[in-house]
């Protein structure tokens, strides 16, 4: 599988995956980082499209390195840069031993904003109060009363709905 580029007659000419993959790189020394240099994610890991889909270029770059990656196995990265695909930077883990390297290298939630749930997120429709009313009512059984307190306090009935029957604003214990 590849793809085509023009050369310089402006023929195009099948280029083979390891050619199209590695072209996106900046190949640096091998203890450096190599940057992926087309498209990313927003996790920051670079995305390419190999044998019908859409994934990470890190799992690609172990696959043209070293072959088959293991059911439930993670590539992950030594050297904590999601955007690097040097296969000396990457190694395989499970799933635990990814969140174990994320915990050492304290990267937990390091790059998201602290996490406002519940009426504290500045777009709340509904506050904890509605959402326990709403709750009891479903509780209940009277799902028509979730439906009246939706249209009494101004917000979406399957939004109310949600967070009455535990779908969303888990936060809230009953």
């Amino acid at each position: 599988m590849g793809g085509l580029r023009s050369n310089k007659t402006g023929r195009f000419i099948k280029q083979s995956v390891k050619e199209r993959f590695w072209s996106k790189v900046d190949k640096r020394s091998t203890d450096e980082c190599w940057p992926w240099l087309a498209g990313r994610e927003g996790w920051g890991y670079g995305m390419f499209w190999f044998e019908g889909h859409t994934i990470h270029a890190p799992r690609v770059a172990w696959l043209l390195t070293n072959g088959a990656i293991p059911e439930n196995t993670f590539i992950c990265h030594s050297c904590d840069f999601p955007g690097c695909v040097n296969p000396n930077h990457l190694f395989l883990g499970t799933q635990k031993d990814n969140m174990t390297d994320r915990e050492h290298q304290g990267r937990r939630h390091a790059h998201l904003p602290p996490i406002n749930r519940g009426e504290k997120h500045p777009r709340a429709k509904l506050n904890d109060s509605l959402v326990k009313m709403a709750r009891e009512a479903y509780k209940n059984g009277e799902y028509g009363a979730v439906g009246k307190l939706a249209k009494e306090y101004g917000v979406n009935y399957t939004t109310l709905w949600k967070a009455a029957s535990n779908k969303t604003w888990n936060h809230i214990q009953p």
